[in-house]
């Protein structure tokens, strides 16, 4: 039965809707909730819980305030508090290898279904005005949730699982190219990690890496030359970025220690009204403040890796993955991707490839003798019916 669970939590994962909006995601509180419900006697490192319920019990502090006020919504209050609970999905989850290989089996259609919509849309006339254009970079909206960013982020997950633990080319090829067709700028910096990553790990950066670093600054330095206006001032967006840093500072200001609280602060961001902070951390330093911050890079904080889960497998990849991509949207704040992260950060071994998953202990030579303390069964007259 577990393994049929495991199946289907890791195709619901997959599957990132919501009812009737954002935040809603039932089926992320769906798969959490029987997980629990299955496991209710599952033991947590004592350090885990108090990072958990210590970034809780910060973020119902810095809520107090504001809903007092009548500022925050007492409901989206308790809903942002403890949606970190959610964390310990990696603890109670069963059959980690089963869930995770459906998921990446799961966004493998997924991103068949993109490129199938991408041409029945003829999405495909655009050209590279697709990747520039705001109203065309949305032209799967229609078709798939959470588009573009959210929905890549998912994507990419099956990236690089299917690379770094399943080792299945075709299964990467295909989930490179629908992350791809989601438009999002961040693709490319995740497909340059993953680059980099695999380059460390065969010892190969001197001869391989390093040519590439030259070869990128080269063009760099030639593209502004010949890219059309379109592609220009779809890379100067990046400096509404920095508008909202300086936004978010101000706003941190106000509430150092326990911030703002759940209040709906987004729409003052920036100059534009942007409707997120576009940065993880970001949004927990202004909504629960430093104190919210550091339980936040606790709970980020691998506490089970070996040394042979950072030099082989998915989970060093995979947390660099979210680490970096929390710098440029609000990945941590979406169940499914965060549910899922704390999946692979619980059971780093889970990810590890299969050659090297169990390596089976060589057996003794015959006649050799046993270790100081061990009782020889064939002379001791134990052991024997």
């Amino acid at each position: 039965m577990y393994r049929y669970l495991a199946a289907l939590s890791g195709i619901l994962l997959a599957l990132p809707f919501s009812f009737p909006a954002p935040p809603a995601y039932l089926l992320a509180l769906l798969v959490f909730l029987c997980a629990v419900a299955l496991q209710p006697d599952t033991r947590i490192h004592a350090p885990v819980i108090a990072v958990v319920f210590g970034l809780i019990a910060t973020a119902l502090l810095s809520n107090v305030e504001a809903v007092l006020a009548g500022r925050a919504d007492p409901v989206r209050a308790l809903y942002t508090s403890g949606y970190f609970i959610l964390f310990l999905y990696g603890y109670y989850a069963r059959r980690v290898q089963v869930l995770l290989r459906y998921y990446a089996y799961a966004v493998t259609l997924i991103s068949l279904a993109i490129v199938g919509a991408f041409v029945a849309s003829e999405a495909y006339r655009y050209g590279t005005l697709l990747f520039v254009v705001p109203t065309m970079r949305l032209w799967g909206a229609e078709f798939f949730p959470d588009w573009p960013n959210f929905f890549a982020l998912e994507l990419l997950l099956g990236v690089y699982l299917n690379w770094f633990w399943r080792r299945q080319v075709g299964s990467t090829a295909v989930c490179v190219v629908g992350a791809v067709l989601t438009t999002s700028r961040f693709v490319w910096l995740a497909l340059a990690i993953m680059a980099l990553i695999e380059l460390l790990r065969r010892r190969a950066v001197v001869f391989y890496f390093l040519p590439f670093v030259i070869a990128a600054y080269g063009v760099a330095v030639a593209a502004p030359h010949y890219l059309p206006a379109a592609v220009q001032e779809r890379l100067q967006v990046v400096s509404d970025r920095t508008e909202i840093a300086s936004s978010v500072f101000r706003l941190f200001a106000q509430a150092p220690l326990l911030g703002n609280g759940s209040v709906l602060l987004d729409a003052s961001v920036g100059h534009m009204g942007f409707e997120s902070f576009h940065n993880s951390y970001f949004d927990v330093l202004v909504r629960h403040g430093l104190v919210g911050l550091f339980f936040l890079v606790l709970l980020l904080c691998p506490w089970r890796v070996r040394w042979r889960h950072l030099r082989h497998g998915a989970c060093l990849p995979v947390l660099g993955l979210f680490v970096i991509g929390a710098c440029f949207q609000n990945f941590l704040k979406h169940p499914h991707l965060f549910m899922l992260l704390a999946l692979i950060i619980s059971r780093p071994d889970a990810t590890l490839p299969r050659r090297v998953a169990r390596k089976k202990p060589k057996p003794r030579p015959e006649g050799e003798p046993l270790p100081a303390g061990y009782p020889d069964l064939a002379t001791s007259g134990r052991g024997h019916g």
